[in-house]
């Protein structure tokens, strides 16, 4: 079944004074229209509007109007409305086909819904507070949040539990009350704020987006928002305005309900008619709905509470002039990025994030409760209605605001909603001209629906004024939803076609310009669009609650530092603010540096509410020209121009360029160069930065408009380059408001002052941040060469290593760093080579980083050598330049690569990872390692076969080189690296005794000494198992008095005595051999590492050994002192012996041999006669042994037929001489003479010495005879 409700409310609206006052009010017209599942509907399941027919034809009926005053008159009234409905209007927008959603009122819709919103007044006050806080403690530096004091931020964080808390709170109270700052001491409190901002905004996925659906307005939600244009409402005949008499029977306080008479073609057509609450004042002529609290009085909103002079509190409605939500939401990420950081320690601080200027904004910190109670209260109104009854108040007869600002400037009021409309129905245009009105905004998730009854999102803003009208757009384009820029323009986006297009009425809006007052009242406006007028004064009942406190507008934005811009173009390693002059320790520089410094700029909004485009009869007519030819930005190329102009506007307060640090110059003053203007604010000045090699000041020459700074050899500066102000312009920022601000951590008088000054010198980081400008005086080379300084190769037993210790000394500034480098040869017995080799080693031993304000760095590294051997190493220090980068020289080659083969590139030393090869067309990039390899050092390229580059292919390749040396190298350091365990036992083959021959000729006379006493040790492969010096050693017993070999010692020393057989020598033979017994020995010392014998003091000669080319092994000749003892015995107790060795480490395990026999000495005298030249004189000298048989000494004689040479030596027959023995007998002597004179054949005389040894048998006197030496004779 279809029926219609009509709802008729009755909002007073003042009294026309004069001799018969009359009361004001309006009739809001309400449609409700209602059907049921048995009416034919639409496929959507909507109704039409041509179902209920009152409706087609609404403004054509005809009405009249009573009003009921309750317990006073009910008297007629009369429509003031000065046009009449319009019709043509109504079918534009309401044709008969129109959907009709069954109106249904769901208190589920209302009073179960949570309300999100987040407390911004108190946010900012914590914020504020601690910006306050900062600027105190660092006011020229950032801080550092790892601080102890600053540990609080860590509590701020929300954590699990706070959501859980706050979505407990909202599902029991579905809006959370405003909760005051006053002697808040719990971070908790604040946390629980913090998490309301970050419910407010959740964290979304960036690339899921959900578009907003447009919706399909149905008849009710056309009227709804048909609310927003007031002088429409009239022409449609949704309102009307009524008058009725002032008369004496009204009580001036009751209630007022409107009484319509019309006639409905509707069989089911209900009219209601609440009462609406009044107060009348003839006396200021006020007839007003009456509010049902103190938020709403005369009209106005009630914006201040005089009751609060508490500086640590917040007004319920707030004033504020930054963007709240993300100086809030940078905040909130901000503390969570110092409680990350915190783990880390950090040389250097952490700026904050900057507030943003975003005109005035008033802020309710109630607003969400007092929206829950409203719709609570709405929920009881509608069933009052719907009973026929209801009494209203003024709170739910607003629809929305009036804002008027009053400034300091025109010292007015003036509205911030008048506006002029056009309304464009499709078929018909009209043009009103009204004030608009501000409104609640509820959002809720897009990817929600309303039987979802999601979250209501409500912000505590009412609104923000930036300067303009707060009911119409700025002109100009705006960026569309493809971010391109695009005409603003309101089309019709759903079924409802009505387009409007406003404009402020021209001269209604004040200038918004930082450093003036402000102060803002807000008038309540009716569902009729009635409010008090925009020129009236404020009554004086509510004119302390009705208008804020005056507020100066400031400027949060920093003053950004000054532009860098170049002048040539960059160098190796050089950018915009890195300015780089190249030298070498031993040239200088050859070229200067250039770079502009501007002025930075700003917006077009920035500089207008600085006022700049203003002049005293309003706006400059040039200033738009000014913005057209001031819309740029400077190009990235060089700006080789000595005087640069700015495309841009300029930063009105940056009075000049600041730079802190700059060579020559106290550390602790800035320079201040200022951006002069030939005139207009606009054409600020830039000057030159010029970067020289040299000492002193820095020179600022006005003239030329140039600062010249100067900076030594391998010197590098950062420089602070930032704005700096004036006193005026400190008092327009808003940094200095919150400095200034009161509160707990307000400054003292001489702190705000110091902070000024800081302002005025650019030094503010919060007001006016820096940006950096390296200078660098680069140096091909380190200034001077390393020095190595008291350096030990110190190594414990076993050790394959030896831990490098001591220092550098080099110039840290011009030092990057320093290449330890280690070369060394070493022996290498490896049995798969013919003999032994020596090999040459290369070492990187290790690389130290040098920081540029040390002159000398500690050596201590760990040489690693993978083995235990004795080796001695060369070690040097390469230093780089700290500047290497600076001189990369790039370079573009081609070439042709073929099979597998090296390619040389035109340089040699390429920069690492500096080369890009492409193909000839250079449009394949080919890759490292898998198309081709290259050697830096060498500047070698090559194809890999398994790349994509084909054999014979031409590819162009891009490098770096360097093209000069850019290390230093010291003189070396020769360390001995010891030997750190027991070499290996030698591997002896066999002993054997050995001779040494020496001959002494003069005219006639020829002696031939076979030198005794040696005996050849035979060595199997490989040798030098400890390295490089490694000797034979025979193990000797030191010959102290009474340090006798005991008897757990005598198999690993070396022992001697006479033979047993022989009685020969009668001298005195020592008990043992000692150290100077052996001649040969290299080596002598005394060890008391023999494993064999630990702790014991024993003595080592050691000797070198040599390698028998022909028989692949080594050999050590030792020479004994037999103190003339016959063919002495000698038992050898022989080791490796590696005297560079560690404690412990000298001597490998001991190998014993048998007992050998020692030749004697023996020497042969062969004497010509020189009275016959066959005859010859000859001796034989030398240690006999002792016994009854005497040897003998045979002279033999040899000869060769000069024409049979290849015969060789034949013996002559019958030729055998006999020496006689003399002197007990020790000398054999006897002449002998030759077959022809010397001269006349070849002769070989061969002098033969015999043992005689009594032997076994059956016949007596058995003899036998054994050769004991040979010596030969050519003549």
């Amino acid at each position: 079944m279809l029926k219609q409700t009509v709802l008729w409310t009755a909002h007073p609206n003042g009294i026309i004074a004069g001799h018969q006052p009359k009361l004001r009010l309006s009739a809001v017209v309400s449609p409700r229209l209602m059907g049921d599942a048995a009416e034919p509907t639409r496929p959507d399941g909507t109704l039409e509007l041509q179902q209920f027919p009152d409706f087609l034809t609404w403004p054509k009926k005809n009405r009249e109007f009573s009003i009921r005053f309750t317990k006073g008159p009910t008297l007629k009234a009369t429509v003031a409305s000065v046009n009449t409905p319009r019709l043509d209007l109504w079918r534009d927008l309401f044709p008969a086909e129109t959907s009709v959603l069954p109106y249904e009122f769901n208190p589920d819709n209302f009073h179960k819904r949570q309300i999100r919103s987040y407390p911004v007044g108190n946010i900012l006050w914590l914020i504020k507070r601690f910006y306050q806080d900062v600027a105190q403690k660092h006011p020229t530096e950032h801080p550092r949040f790892d601080e102890e004091r600053w540990g609080y931020l860590n509590d701020l964080i929300p954590t699990d539990q706070d959501k859980v808390d706050i979505n407990n709170m909202l599902r029991e109270r579905f809006a959370l009350p405003r909760e005051s700052i006053k002697d808040r001491d719990d971070t908790g409190q604040w946390r629980k704020d913090l998490v309301q901002l970050q419910q407010f905004y959740p964290q979304r996925d960036p690339f899921t987006r959900v578009e907003p659906r447009i919706p399909t307005l149905d008849f009710h939600q056309v009227i709804s928002s048909l609310g927003d244009y007031p002088l429409l409402l009239r022409e449609l005949g949704l309102v009307f305005d009524l008058v009725v008499d002032l008369e004496a029977g009204i009580p001036l306080n009751g209630s007022v309900a409107i009484l319509p008479s019309w006639s409905s073609t509707f069989d089911d057509s209900i009219d209601r008619c609440p009462e609406t609450q009044y107060s009348i004042d003839p006396t200021h002529n006020s007839f007003t709905a009456t509010p049902a609290s103190s938020g709403i009085s005369e009209g106005y909103v009630q914006l201040v509470d005089t009751q609060i002079n508490n500086v640590e509190d917040v007004d319920p409605y707030s004033v504020i002039q930054v963007d709240a939500d993300s100086t809030s939401l940078k905040f909130l990420e901000f503390i969570r990025n110092v409680a990350k950081n915190q783990q880390w320690d950090h040389s250097t601080g952490s700026a904050l994030p900057s507030f943003r200027s975003n005109g005035i904004s008033i802020v309710h910190g109630d607003r969400a409760r007092e929206l829950f109670l409203s719709l609570n209260d709405s929920v009881e109104l509608n069933a009052d209605i719907e009973s026929g009854g209801g009494l209203l108040f003024a709170e739910q007869l607003v629809r929305g605001y009036r804002v008027d600002v009053w400034d300091s400037e025109s010292k007015t009021w003036h509205s911030l909603c008048r506006r002029e409309g056009k309304y464009d129905f499709g078929n018909h245009r009209i043009r009103l001209t009204d004030e608009g009105f501000i409104s609640m905004g509820l959002t809720t998730a897009a990817d929600k629906t309303p039987q979802d009854l999601p979250d209501l999102h409500l912000h505590q803003s009412l609104f923000t004024w930036g300067g303009w009208s707060l009911v119409a757009p700025r002109p100009g384009n705006v960026i569309d939803p493809q971010d391109s820029v695009a005409s603003a323009s309101n089309n019709a986006s759903t079924n409802f076609q009505l387009e409007t297009h406003f404009k402020p009425v021209a001269g209604s809006l004040p200038r918004l310009r930082f450093g003036r007052a402000y102060r803002f009242r807000m008038r309540a406006v009716d569902l009729a669009g009635n409010s008090r007028n925009w020129n009236e004064s404020l009554p004086k009942s509510v004119e302390d609650t009705s208008q804020t406190r005056e507020l100066f507008y400031n400027r949060f934005e920093p003053v950004e530092s000054p532009v860098v811009v170049l002048r040539k173009n960059t160098g190796p390693g050089e950018s915009v603010h890195h300015l780089i002059i190249r030298s070498n320790f031993n040239s200088s520089a050859e070229d200067y540096n250039e770079r502009h410094i501007a002025p930075p700029k700003v917006s077009q909004m920035m500089a207008e509410q600085h006022g700049c485009f203003d002049i005293s009869s309003g706006l400059d007519p040039n200033a738009y020209q000014i913005m057209i030819n001031k819309d740029g930005n400077f190009s990235t190329e060089p700006h080789e121009e000595s005087q640069l102009r700015l495309p841009y506007l300029p930063d009105p307060i940056s009075r000049g360029a600041a730079f802190l640090g700059l060579p020559g110059s106290r550390v602790d003053k800035t320079m201040m160069v200022p951006f002069t203007t030939e005139g207009d604010w606009f054409e600020a000045l830039p000057f030159r930065l010029r970067l020289e090699e040299g000492t002193g000041k820095p020179n600022w020459d006005p003239h030329r408009r140039l600062l010249k700074v100067y900076l030594p050899k391998a010197e590098t500066a950062t420089i602070q380059l930032s704005s700096y102000l004036s006193e005026e312009d400190w008092g327009l920022m808003g940094i200095r408001q919150i400095i200034e601000e009161k509160g707990p951590s307000l400054p003292s008088a001489a702190t705000r002052d110091y902070l000024r000054r800081l302002a005025l010198e650019g030094r503010l980081w919060m007001l006016t941040p820096s940006r950096e400008l390296t200078l660098v005086h680069a140096v091909r080379q380190p200034l001077i060469e390393p020095v190595f300084q008291e350096t030990v190769a110190n190594r414990e037993k076993s050790q394959t290593y030896v831990n490098l210790k001591g220092s550098i000394g080099m110039d840290g500034k011009s030092t990057v760093k320093l290449d330890i480098n280690a070369c060394w040869q070493e022996p290498v017995d490896a049995l798969s080579e013919p003999q032994c080799i020596t090999i040459s080693h290369q070492a990187h031993v290790c690389e130290i980083k040098v920081d540029a304000s040390e002159n000398e760095v500690p050596l201590v590294y760990r040489h690693e050598f993978g083995d235990t051997k004795y080796r001695q190493v060369t070690y040097t220090a390469d230093a780089t330049s700290r500047f290497s980068e600076y001189f990369h020289t790039p370079y573009e080659d081609w070439c042709t690569l073929s099979h597998s083969q090296d390619v040389k590139l035109r340089h040699t030393h390429i920069v690492e990872n500096t080369e890009i090869v492409l193909s000839k067309d250079k449009k394949i990039k080919y890759e490292r390692k898998i198309d081709y390899t290259i050697d830096y050092s060498s500047g070698t390229i090559t194809r890999t076969t398994t790349g994509a580059i084909r054999k014979g292919e031409s590819v162009h390749v891009l490098y770096s080189y360097l093209p000069g040396e850019i290390t230093r190298s010291s003189e070396s350091v020769t360390l001995d690296i010891f030997n750190s365990a027991p070499p290996a036992a030698p591997s002896v083959l066999y002993a054997v005794p050995g001779f040494e021959w020496q001959r002494e000729q003069d005219m006639s006379e020829t002696k031939i000494h076979r030198k005794g006493g040696r005996l050849r040790i035979y060595l199997d492969r490989p040798w030098f198992s400890s390295g490089e010096g490694e000797l034979l050693g025979v193990i000797l017993w030191p010959d102290l008095p009474g340090n006798e070999i005991p008897p757990q010692a005598k198999p690993y020393i070396t022992q001697w005595g006479k033979d047993c057989i022989r009685s020969g020598g009668a001298r005195a033979l020592p008990p043992l051999p000692q150290l100077k017994d052996f001649k040969r020995a290299t080596l002598r010392d005394a060890v008391n590492d023999l494993q064999e014998l630990p702790g014991k003091d024993i003595h080592v000669a050691g000797h070198t050994v040599q390698y028998d080319q022909d028989y692949k092994r080594w050999y050590c000749d030792v020479d004994i002192n037999t103190y003339d003892e016959y063919d002495l015995f000698v038992r050898l107790a022989l080791t490796r012996y590696q005297p560079m060795s560690l404690n412990g480490a000298h001597l490998s395990p001991v190998v014993l041999l048998d007992f050998i026999q020692t030749p004697s000495h023996r020497l042969v005298t062969f004497q010509e006669d020189p009275n016959d030249s066959r005859k010859f004189n000859i001796s034989l000298s030398g240690t006999t042994p002792g016994g009854p048989l005497i040897g003998a000494v045979v002279v033999k004689l040899q000869t060769m037929d000069p024409h049979k040479p290849e015969q060789g030596w034949l013996p002559v027959p019958n030729f055998t001489y006999y020496l006689a023995p003399i002197e007990n007998p020790e000398t054999w002597t006897g002449q002998i003479t030759l077959p022809s004179p010397r001269g006349d054949k070849p002769y070989n005389l061969i002098v033969c010495e015999y043992e005689r040894h009594e032997v076994d048998g059956d016949a007596p006197n058995n003899i036998e005879m054994r050769l004991v030496c040979s010596v030969e004779y050519e003549i």
